[in-house]
Order: C-alpha cells, then structure tokens, then sequence
C-alpha cells in the first residue's frame, strides 16, 4: 500500500513544522525514521542499520550515518506514527 498523494502536501508540512521530529513509517517489513522531505523524496534513517559503539574518547562520528537515505515520499505505507516535541506551553498551543 502506498501513500494516497492527496496527503503528500499535509504531510510535507507537518516535517516543516518546528515542533516534528518526524515519522516512522516506511513499508510493509520495513520500519523507517522519516526526518524531512526535499521536494517528493522522504530523508530517513533506518534504525536496523548497526553501527560500532560510540568511543569514550568524544568522538561522536558514530552517532552519524556518512549516507543521506531517500526514498520517494509517495512510496511511504500510509500506516505512521507522527512525532512532536513541545517545550513548553507556547509551543503546544502553537501546534
């Protein structure tokens, strides 16, 4: 199932809003962290993606994929989870 492209424009403006932190979503057997939206394409993170530990030394290099993930926005299942962050009460009233 794909997303129905009536909601791409809402949807696009829900990842612009300040207080998103984004969507999981993704396709049947595949979770994704969706972040933001360029255009028609979808940024994500995937969260089965290992990565080694995190060294003591500081270096937080780890913490980072070295790859900007893509995938149209369209081709998202509609079945998600939005997210929001509110730090205070201004902020939920602005939502």
């Amino acid at each position: 199932m794909q997303l129905n492209s009536v909601y791409a424009p809402q949807l696009r403006a829900v990842l612009g809003m300040p207080q998103s932190v984004g969507f999981i979503g993704g396709s049947p057997g595949s979770s994704l962290y969706i972040v933001g939206c360029q255009e028609n394409a979808a940024l994500y993170l995937d969260p089965h993606e290992v990565q080694p530990a995190a060294c003591s030394d500081g270096d937080c290099g780890t913490f980072r994929g070295d790859t900007l993930r893509t995938l149209p926005l369209l081709s998202v299942d509609p079945s998600m989870a939005l997210g929001f962050y509110c730090k205070d009460a201004g902020e939920w009233t602005s939502l």
